[in-house]
């Protein structure tokens, strides 16, 4: 999952998103922060709502991602 947010491929998102509804925690987590790499205004909603994940790793994923995107326009 890492490769591929690292390949930076756009295509690759909808993949990573389906991933975050996934029941293990690992594979939630490799997801945010392979879309975390994207930069993506897109995926503001998805990292708001995985802030709230059961799994803390997920959720501090979430809060490195959201820190990594800056300010956005």
């Amino acid at each position: 999952m890492e490769a591929l947010g690292k390949i930076g491929e756009r295509s690759t998102m909808s993949f990573l998103i389906k991933a975050l509804d996934d029941d293990d925690s690992s594979v939630r987590s490799h997801a945010v922060e392979a879309l975390g790499r994207f930069r993506d205004p897109s995926t503001l909603k998805l990292f708001l709502k995985t802030l709230r994940d059961d799994d803390i790793v997920v959720a501090m994923n979430s809060a490195e991602a959201l820190g990594s995107m800056g300010e956005l326009s």
